[in-house]
């Protein structure tokens, strides 16, 4: 981790953080979470919220766009 990242992790602002539309933070949320259409990603682990594939607590990953100036996405391409 570069000493870069270091500091932007350190800092508690919304200056490094970026958020999408509450429209796209719900249908993030309900391609990993599931709705009545379909169910909730294989990769969820349903005990604590968390994605097997990168580790993310997904109820708040889902609203992020940038997070110290990476994009924020799926590891599996849904979004």
């Amino acid at each position: 981790m570069s000493l870069v990242d270091k500091v932007l992790r350190s800092v508690k602002s919304d200056v490094v953080r970026t958020f999408v539309s509450d429209k796209e933070a719900d249908r993030r949320y309900e391609l990993c979470f599931g709705n009545k259409e379909f169910y909730p990603c294989d990769s969820l682990n349903k005990k604590n919220g968390k994605c097997r594939e990168c580790g993310c607590p997904m109820d708040k990953k889902v609203n992020y766009d940038t997070i110290a100036t990476r994009k924020v996405r799926c590891p599996l391409n849904k979004w």
